[in-house]
């Protein structure tokens, strides 16, 4: 079963120059018949797709999936990762130099994961807004922006609350 993302960060060329085309066809060509037919293919399509879902999840709370397309260094990465995928993906052992490359790319990716580095060039998501005890009502004219006494916490509070009383405050058109 082929797996589906939206970003794959490297391509079947990648894996081929990384691998050179003898390794890379050695590493499909199941009935060594020379040639990789389209069932052995989705092997390539699958390690692209785990290897693009690994770089995500490292990656994927602190940058953009769109602007990680845009990366070099995570296009170099997922080219690893995929080739270490493709390389495992029958039961054999990936070469030593695949193998070094594999755990290099995982131990930058866990540095960028905890904030030690920064990919160059992609900015960082902000952090979001997240408000538990306001809702926004439509419905109202004035003072869209009500809070919910429920979720509110008891002790009071420096900031204006505007509290949700329509009947006894306010007269609003339907």
């Amino acid at each position: 079963m082929t797996l589906q993302v939206i970003n794959t960060y490297c391509s079947d060329q990648d894996v081929q120059t990384a691998l050179s085309i003898a390794g890379w066809t050695a590493m499909l060509d199941d009935n060594e018949d020379g040639t990789v037919s389209a069932t052995e293919d989705l092997r390539m399509d699958d390690a692209l797709v785990r290897a693009s879902e690994r770089c995500n999840e490292f990656l994927y709370d602190r940058y953009d999936p769109l602007q990680l397309a845009n990366s070099n260094a995570v296009h170099m990465y997922a080219t690893d990762i995929a080739s270490y995928y493709l390389c495992n993906s029958v039961g054999r052992e990936a070469p030593n130099s695949v193998t070094d490359r594999y755990e290099t790319a995982m131990e930058m990716l866990e540095r960028y994961h905890s904030g030690d580095l920064r990919l160059p060039g992609i900015p960082q998501r902000g952090p979001a807004l997240a408000w538990s005890n306001q809702r926004v009502v439509v419905l109202y004219q004035f003072r869209a922006l009500r809070t919910i006494r429920a979720t509110s916490q008891p002790q009071s509070t420096t900031q204006r609350q505007y509290v949700d009383r329509e009947a006894e405050l306010t007269i609003e058109p339907p």
